[in-house]
């Protein structure tokens, strides 16, 4: 998917020397000039469209309003509809007194240049940079630069290179004035560390990227390096690391709500269900995103769509709808001219499945090409977990195509058997560590509580209810924690969770499932009970935590409020993760305004 839009990096400081041939145009400029690091609002461009179509502008005024027009579609995920605008734009005569206008589209235009046009949207950048040093433009020439240094410019002989560049430039901007711009280096550091294969360390990067942007960016802007922080740690096989982010996401999405932000939510949410075989989880998460693809014109969001359909059609059988997905797919992109781990995995599996050896057999080739090419560019700072995925996705498909061919070759049954022998051998071992693990890592040290892991495999292991009973679910959140914390200290915060932690034990009973799943959040499961019972006592729980005195080093006395979200289930909770996901997504929209 296209590194999007640090748009705003270039600060579109576009001060025009524009003729104020309509004053009421004029106006509107200058307004959508006050704050030059976000996207328009919805009204604005509004208003933007109704100036566009006045008779009296000047060419400066269309010109500029006409980019700021595709910066708001771009924004909004709408990379073809941009094309098209910047496109018409430059390829109209250049004025010779021409402002910084003309290099932002230059800029823009590679920004919406899908990463597959690798040479059109360096040059793009490249022009935009050379443009932006004509007429004295920091931020534009900053963010060309940005772009050449982590995408275009990254032969094996300019990495090191590249970084240091990035380094250099992250020590130039370290002033606290230079937040935004800091937060777009960090964003670049982790497209530069993403295409060099270091996806752990690229997600590090995407998450300070985050972290310097709060309160300095909003909307989309905001949302973007979280999302490519998920996505990097779920490559890198920190899953757990995702998990905890995805709260974040979420909450973030109630807040911006748009098109974009609701499609990149649901495709990090497929990703997880991927990575952890959720099936179920994978196919709501397809269902929600399918509903703002339409939305949208981004080829490489729609190409991992269908990507994902197309593995749970496999999963569940559908044959039909896999060979649908492989003719149109290849056509697209032939598996010789990809080094996409996950699509050449998929036609590996596919192909299988669909009883076609030599071509599993081609798809395996390449996906071990791949994965070589892939492996060589990891350094010696990547986690060796990250490099025995793709080992191991390489041993599964070959144990796979083995198994088809194996009457056409005895030497091949025996190199599948000794294989499996092997692998049931390190499965064994492999479990055997897991279970000593597991044992050692399910208790939150500050309460004594399950940890999130732990509560939702709990979850997952209860029984279907009893006929007229449900399990019902709680999430407790404490928002004020963090103003303690921040006023008295994290010592007088850590007192407070483990008093709550104790009122909410002692108001369970055997059987429930009670755990500590985030910073400042409690999870209730109250098992097989009476809805109206369940109602009263998750009432009564929020009631005590209310009630309970927390007492400062100082000798202040605090309360809280939690913030609290229920789900009253009837079935089994093997979607135990989307169920969470729903409690904070409820429990952020019952904190909204309105």
């Amino acid at each position: 998917m296209n590194t999007l839009i640090r748009l705003n990096l270039c600060a579109l400081l576009l001060l025009t020397s524009v003729v104020r041939a309509d004053p009421l145009v004029q106006e509107f400029i200058e307004e959508i000039q006050i704050n030059n690091y976000d996207c328009l609002a919805q009204e604005q461009f509004g208003r933007l469209n109704g100036h566009l179509e006045s008779s009296e502008l000047t060419h400066q005024q269309a010109f500029y309003l006409k980019v700021r027009k595709a910066q708001y579609q771009a924004c909004a995920g709408q990379y073809e509809q941009a094309s098209e605008i910047l496109d018409d734009l430059l390829s109209q005569p250049v004025e010779k007194n021409s402002d910084e206008n003309h290099a932002y589209a230059l800029f823009l235009a590679g920004v919406v240049t899908s990463p597959d046009k690798k040479q059109q949207r360096c040059d793009y950048f490249r022009r935009a940079e050379r443009e932006a040093l004509r007429v004295r433009s920091e931020s534009i020439h900053l963010g060309a630069q940005l772009e050449l240094t982590s995408f275009c410019d990254i032969g094996d002989d300019k990495i090191e290179q590249s970084l240091s560049t990035l380094y250099m430039l992250l020590e130039k901007y370290s002033g606290a004035e230079n937040k935004a711009t800091r937060s777009d280096i960090f964003n670049n550091i982790g497209n530069l560390y993403r295409l060099l294969g270091q996806n752990e360390l690229a997600a590090e990067q995407y998450y300070k990227s985050y972290q310097m942007s709060l309160g300095i960016y909003e909307g989309e802007t905001l949302m973007l390096p979280l999302f490519n922080a998920a996505k990097s740690y779920l490559n890198s096989a920190q899953i757990e690391r995702t998990e905890e982010i995805m709260p974040e996401l979420i909450r973030k999405n109630i807040d911006i709500n748009t098109p974009l932000s609701n499609a990149w939510l649901n495709q990090a949410q497929a990703y997880l269900a991927e990575k952890q075989s959720d099936w179920q989880g994978l196919e709501e998460s397809l269902l929600r995103w399918s509903v703002f693809l339409p939305a949208l014109s981004m080829p490489e969001m729609e190409k991992e769509y269908r990507r994902l359909h197309a593995r749970l059609c496999l999963q569940q059988g559908d044959l039909n709808c896999v060979s649908t997905y492989l003719d149109k797919a290849l056509t697209m992109r032939p598996m010789s001219e990809s080094d996409d781990l996950s699509y050449l995995k998929l036609l590996g599996d596919s192909f299988y499945a669909l009883e076609l050896p030599e071509s599993a057999q081609q798809a395996f080739n390449n996906y071990t090409r791949a994965a070589e090419k892939a492996i060589e560019k990891q350094q010696a700072a990547s986690r060796i977990l990250g490099v025995a995925r793709m080992m191991t996705d390489i041993v599964g498909l070959e144990s796979s195509l083995a198994h088809v061919q194996r009457q056409k070759s005895l030497t091949t049954m025996r190199m599948v058997t000794g294989l499996t022998v092997t692998v049931i051998l390190l499965l064994i071992m492999l479990f055997m560590f897991y279970r000593r693990h597991k044992g050692l890592a399910q208790i939150d040290e500050l309460t004594g509580m399950f940890n999130r892991r732990a509560t939702l495999e709990k979850l997952r292991s209860l029984p279907r209810p009893s006929p007229m009973r449900a399990h019902a679910l709680a999430l407790f959140e404490l928002e004020q924690l963090d103003e303690i914390n921040a006023s008295y200290g994290e010592g007088t915060g850590d007192k407070a969770l483990k008093q709550i932690a104790s009122e909410i034990k002692s108001a369970t009973r055997h059987g429930d499932v009670v755990g500590r799943v985030g910073v400042n959040e409690f999870m209730v499961a109250l098992s097989d009970i009476d809805e109206l019972q369940a109602r009263k006592q998750i009432e009564r729980i929020s009631q005590s935590i209310q009630a309970n005195k927390i007492r400062t080093s100082q000798g202040q006395v605090l309360t809280l409020e939690p913030t609290n979200a229920l789900m009253i289930i009837d079935d089994l909770l093997h979607n135990a993760q989307s169920i969470y996901q729903s409690l904070i997504q409820a429990a952020a929209q019952s904190r909204s305004p309105g």
